[in-house]
């Protein structure tokens, strides 16, 4: 996506489906400030080959286990 070199992982905050884009936060904000990005951009930038692992990248999902976010609701 325009980076100078290699990749990271940032955050996806949001996502809008009228334009079909995500809403990055990247980690290094003094360098790339938040931006909207269509879905097959960022999927195509996702889809490159990190030279350090010999892999392509990719996505983590995060999310509370179902019980954890109960016990937090019930506080």
């Amino acid at each position: 996506m325009g980076q100078e070199r290699g990749g990271h992982i940032s955050p996806l905050a949001a996502y809008h489906e009228e334009t079909d884009r995500f809403l990055i936060l990247d980690v290094a904000r003094y360098k790339y400030p938040p931006v909207w990005v269509e879905a097959a951009t960022l999927w195509e930038a996702m889809n490159t080959m990190d030279t350090t692992a010999g892999k392509t990248r990719g996505f983590v999902t995060v999310q509370l286990p179902e019980s954890a976010s109960t016990r937090l609701l019930d506080r």
